[in-house]
């Protein structure tokens, strides 16, 4: 396991502030690492190119502002994936206890990975914040298209499907998650995401889902708002369709 890692993300300004906890929880992993990368400005798919193309490491690791990585997280993915010869690998998002309504709400759309089928794992695409991956895959995936301003990770880890890279999954290799804590980002999350992949024909992934538990008026109202915001984005993306992103 002496292989040399690079830390990448692209973080907003408006989320500087959650830097802090997540990369004084990567300074504290068990292993050493080779170089952190940290770019802003521009869209999420222009940051990531920045690192694409700057990193060293030969593992790439990627992370997301506001998360916590336990600190056998990195060793735990990269014996995975010597031991499985993947390209990439993912470990497993965990919430914390949610302080309110809506993050008790998100918690029940998180995958269930205790119960997929073979089906969700074929479907399943892991986000930049669980994610490790071969520097060499780069070359082979290319760059992201730098008009997608949102979905990058979708796009990316889709066409690493398609074109037969191997990904495994590390359950052990934990990453905690503070999701939205209001309805109102919660909702424009919902509505940017649906508007950029129906503007650019990327295909969402399905998979299982949680059974939510206590089913009160809050949870209905708050699903009923998101299906208005989803159907919103549906319908703003196909006004606003530009092309579609081949993989």
């Amino acid at each position: 396991m002496n292989k040399r890692t690079s830390w990448c993300a692209t973080i907003s300004k408006k989320d500087i502030n959650k830097l802090d906890d997540t990369i004084n929880s990567i300074k504290n992993q068990s292993i050493k690492q080779y170089e952190r990368i940290i770019t802003n400005g521009g869209n999420i798919s222009e940051g990531s190119n920045k690192y694409l193309k700057k990193v060293k490491g030969d593992i790439v690791a990627t992370f997301d502002g506001g998360c916590i990585y336990e600190r056998d997280y990195l060793k735990r993915l990269i014996k995975t994936m010597e031991k499985e010869n993947a390209d990439i690998v993912f470990g497993r998002v965990k919430e914390y206890i949610p302080k309110n309504k809506i993050q008790k709400f998100c918690i029940g759309r998180m995958p269930d990975y205790d119960n997929f089928t073979k089906e969700d794992w074929d479907n399943f695409i892991p986000s930049n914040r669980q994610v490790i991956f071969k520097k060499d895959i780069i070359e082979k995936l290319g760059l992201l298209p730098e008009e997608l301003w949102r979905s990058d990770d979708t796009y990316w880890f889709q066409k690493a499907k398609k074109i037969g890279l191997k990904f495994s999954y590390c359950e052990d290799a934990l990453v905690y998650w503070e999701m939205k804590t209001n309805l109102k980002s919660y909702l424009k999350s919902i509505y940017n995401d649906t508007k950029c992949d129906r503007q650019f024909g990327i295909k969402p992934f399905g998979a299982s889902k949680r059974k939510h538990q206590d089913k009160d008026m809050s949870y209905y109202f708050i699903f009923f708002l998101a299906g208005i915001f989803k159907v919103s984005g549906i319908i703003a993306g196909k006004l606003n369709h530009k092309k579609t992103i081949e993989l």
